[in-house]
Formats: C-alpha cells, sequence, structure tokens
C-alpha cells in the first residue's frame, strides 16, 4: 500500500497565488526533504488505518497493514476547471520547470487526475503523469 497526497484545487482562481499549485509542490518538496517528517506521517497513517481494521471499519483485513515506504503519489484533483483557459497548462509548466522538479520527482509521483462523465471518482488509468498531461 502506497501513501498517496491529494490536494484539491476548486475553479481557475485556485490554481494560482499563495496557495496555488507551485506553491504547493514548493511546500511538498521541502516537506519531503525533512525525513523526520516524512516518517512521522507513515507512522500516523499506518496507525489510522490500522485502528480502523482492529475497530471492524475495513473488513476483511486481518493483517497490520505497513505502508510501503517507496516514492508516495501526488495527485492533484482539478474541480471547475475551465478547458479553454491557459492558467493550468502555465502553472504546471513553471513547476516542471523549476530547480526542484528533477530532484522532486525522484522522491514522489506526481499526478494530476482527469475525468469524463464520472465526477470525482477516481480510477487508475485516469491518473496520469503531470508532464503527460502537459504535453
Amino acid at each position: 500500500i502506497r501513501l498517496v497526497f491529494i490536494e484539491k484545487k476548486y475553479g481557475d482562481n485556485a490554481l494560482t497565488g499563495n496557495s496555488g499549485i507551485k506553491k504547493h509542490y514548493e511546500d511538498l518538496y521541502k516537506f519531503l526533504n525533512d525525513k523526520k517528517k516524512v516518517e512521522k506521517i507513515y507512522e500516523e497513517a499506518e496507525k489510522i488505518l490500522n485502528q480502523k481494521i482492529e475497530l471492524g471499519l475495513i473488513k476483511d483485513v486481518s493483517n497490520e497493514i505497513k505502508l510501503s515506504r517507496n516514492r508516495p503519489e501526488f495527485i492533484l484533483l482539478i474541480a471547475n476547471h475551465k478547458p479553454a483557459k491557459s492558467v493550468l497548462q502555465r502553472e504546471l509548466k513553471e513547476v516542471i520547470n523549476s530547480p526542484y522538479y528533477n530532484d522532486l520527482k525522484q522522491k514522489v509521483h506526481m499526478k494530476i487526475a482527469k475525468a469524463s462523465y464520472m465526477g470525482y471518482g477516481l480510477y487508475s488509468e485516469l491518473m496520469v503523469d503531470i508532464q503527460v498531461f502537459v504535453k
């Protein structure tokens, strides 16, 4: 089981500024470079997951779960974006061209959720790498 970070952005105005896409990637980069914080989030996620198993809230799992420490995922979930606008492409290109991007992509697999005719339903075949999405 892999750890997944999901950032939801609602509307094109949420893609820029102090809590925009670039800022979230910068914050993620800083976070992932702090090994103590990263290990703490893994431990907390495992604890919560295993408590839910113990309480019977997750069915058909009898063993304690240990999360893989391999490269987690970071998924952007974009809602109410107007595809005719260039803001999403522009912001993602700036992330890809940032000085920290190459190091960051070694630490986390970055994806963007794209959907059609299904609302917020997430399916693995509709998760794409952000470089593929930009192209």
